[in-house]
């Protein structure tokens, strides 16, 4: 092999991992929510004294100030409302539940001064009302209004305070009531963390989900990261279209499994009319399951989301040996070839589908009134994020071929191993997770 081409081959498995691995940091497209989710609920107040607001708070973004400030894991930090205790040298804290019964009024100032809130871009006061405190293996529903109500008035009344064990921050989550006294229904209403911004260990993705109850239907938003800056409310159909339509997008973007799929269905169907039969066979697909994963029509067992990620990496090594067939030159072509990949895309976009609507039912947040909306806005914005894979696809193979005539047959031999050796290394795992499960 001449110096040059293993340089060329050298160029090309660099630039399939740039192209694969560089640009998504993680494989969670599915299940970025979960316990990482503040949950905001916006009411009017039940005597139209101004507006009620209903918070669910992780336990760390509470102490957003306190863990700024924190330069090594070692260092001793001083908070209301905790203990520590020394674990292998370092300090790991705990909620003071005896501090926070003495002084539970105290304690909800001390979660709400860690919001600032706007009626019509003008700053309004927030009176907090009452809180509460859970864990996240075990909590009450937050998802509509009337369970965050109950949640609270659940607390209240059983006592879970002296019930429940030690509880890490870590694990915690706060349920917060706060009175609006001079916010009114019809005003835009703004919210933002004041809180410095902590820092999220590797992997772990934090989201929020504001669910405002002043209009039929009810509007809801949901935004990632550490809600710095404002978030407005301002009851727009088209808002909360954008906020849907950006998810998609960005939900396919994060999603590593989705990526390598569409990156190698559009190695193995090539610069071609193939790449149409592809994508639409795929929307087809993935459309049908996101609605009926969306209105709750799959298994209830916990085998069924492990069972459909082990099927979601079986399909990366399919298209991985596509690609494979492809750059050999034994994949037929023509009609008879499209209809195939057609169906066959097809069959794997409902495998797929399942996927996003497990993100989709937690975007929405038991609010089926904004379902239609939720369907158009998420599927356009997954469609915009396949494009724009599908495009840097193409562009990294129309400037690979520029480079030498070589490059784009490895780029796809580089891009087919990437994608075989992620798929079986998550089917390991899932598996191993199904095999516990059923």
């Amino acid at each position: 092999m001449s110096t040059i081409r293993l340089h060329s081959h050298i160029a090309t498995f660099l630039v399939a991992v740039c192209l694969l691995c560089g640009l998504t940091p993680s494989a969670k497209a599915h299940f970025t929510l979960g316990n990482n989710v503040r949950i905001v609920h916006v009411t009017p107040d039940s005597d139209g004294s101004g507006l009620r607001i209903f918070m669910r708070i992780p336990g760390p973004l509470a102490y957003g100030e306190t863990l700024a400030q924190r330069t090594d894991p070692t260092d001793m930090l001083k908070a209301p409302f905790l203990k520590h205790q020394l674990i292998a040298a370092v300090p790991y804290y705990r909620l003071d539940k005896a501090a926070i019964e003495a002084d539970k009024d105290g304690f909800a100032r001390f979660l709400a001064q860690g919001y600032a809130f706007k009626a019509n871009g003008h700053t309004t006061k927030a009176v907090p009302v009452r809180m509460g405190y859970h864990t996240q293996d075990l909590h009450p529903d937050f998802d509509t209004a009337s369970t965050a109500q109950d949640a609270l008035d659940d607390f209240e009344i059983s006592n879970v305070a002296n019930s429940t064990g030690t509880i890490f921050i870590s694990e915690a989550l706060f349920d917060l009531e706060l009175h609006l006294p001079d916010a009114q229904i019809g005003e835009t209403l703004s919210i933002n963390s004041t809180m410095p911004k902590v820092q999220i260990p590797p992997g772990v993705t934090l989201e929020n989900l504001i669910i405002d109850h002043r209009t039929t239907p009810v509007k809801s938003l949901q935004i990632a990261g550490q809600m710095q800056e404002e978030i407005v409310l301002d009851g727009s159909p088209l808002t909360a279209l954008g906020n849907f339509i950006w998810q998609g997008i960005w939900h396919i973007l994060i999603g590593l499994d989705h990526v390598l799929f569409v990156v190698c269905f559009a190695l193995a169907a090539g610069i071609s009319r193939s790449i149409l039969w592809s994508v639409t066979g795929f929307t087809l697909g993935h459309s049908i399951t996101l609605y009926l994963g969306s209105i709750g029509f799959v298994p209830h067992g916990n085998w069924f989301i492990p069972a459909v990620e082990t099927a979601i990496a079986l399909s990366i090594l399919y298209a991985a040996f596509l690609v494979v067939l492809r750059q050999k030159k034994q994949a037929p072509t023509g009609l008879v070839f499209n209809l195939n990949l057609f169906a066959m895309t097809a069959i794997i976009g409902l495998i797929h589908g399942y996927g996003f609507s497990f993100v989709l039912g937690d975007l929405l947040g038991g609010d089926a009134s904004q379902m239609i909306l939720a369907l158009i806005g998420f599927n356009i914005g997954v469609e915009l994020g396949q494009l724009g894979i599908v495009l840097l696809v193409f562009a990294a193979l129309w400037v690979s071929w520029q480079v030498h005539a070589s490059l784009p047959k490895g780029l796809a031999y580089a891009s087919a191993l990437i994608a075989a050796g992620m798929s079986l290394l998550w089917c390991w795992d899932r598996l191993q997770l199904l095999s516990q499960l059923v």
